[in-house]
């Protein structure tokens, strides 16, 4: 998507939900992996989400 501003400011967002989930589980990666106060079930969220496009 594609917002112009009053500004004359130009945003792109992406609105690829699939890619933006496969972001936040990348961004999320290590945290599920290794704190210890992360459940054994929530470690998995992401085990079955794609690479984020670049």
């Amino acid at each position: 998507m594609l917002l112009c501003e009053i500004d004359n400011t130009v945003r792109l967002w992406n609105l690829d939900l699939d890619d933006l989930l496969a972001r936040g589980c990348a961004w999320v990666h290590d945290y599920l992996k290794n704190n210890r106060s992360v459940q054994d079930e929530d470690r998995k969220l992401c085990d079955d989400v794609g690479t984020p496009r670049r």
